[in-house]
């Protein structure tokens, strides 16, 4: 049986090729591939956006070899980012409520496999938004 880890590994390489086979090199996200995986798997960080053009805006920061195509190793960069970003604002909201909360490794699983007492961890949105730019060097705040 695959682990938490392995099953998400699994899962950022399905997902990633769910959208890159669309159109033209099906090993690479074209633009317009990479705004449909946005706004279905990444809906909470796009939804609360004004900028029109947040999608050009990040082709270009993940566009490392400025091919215009997000390559998997650009989309694993993203997904770093936002993944840091999310664990930041855990442990905010986990040193905001104090000694009451728990940590995940700290979680307690009853018999049934439900999770007593622990946070979830990261939640909608868990402050992407406001982080974005800030987390990979070359990144700046644009709005």
């Amino acid at each position: 049986m695959p682990t938490q880890l392995e099953m998400a590994m699994s899962t950022m390489i399905r997902v990633f090729h769910r959208y890159s086979c669309r159109e033209g090199d099906r090993f690479k996200l074209n633009k317009g591939e990479l705004k449909l995986l946005l706004q279905r798997e990444l809906t909470e960080f796009l939804s609360c956006q004004k900028d029109p053009q947040l999608v050009d805006k990040i082709m270009q920061d993940l566009d490392a070899n400025k091919d215009n195509e997000v390559d998997f190793n650009e989309f694993v960069v993203m997904v770093a980012a936002l993944t840091v970003a999310c664990n930041d604002y855990f442990v905010e909201q986990l040193k905001k409520k104090g000694k009451k909360a728990r940590l995940p490794c700290e979680e307690r699983t009853t018999e049934e496999g439900t999770v007593e007492d622990g946070e979830e961890l990261g939640g909608r949105g868990c402050g992407l938004r406001e982080r974005w730019w800030r987390l990979k060097p070359g990144f700046e705040q644009r709005q």
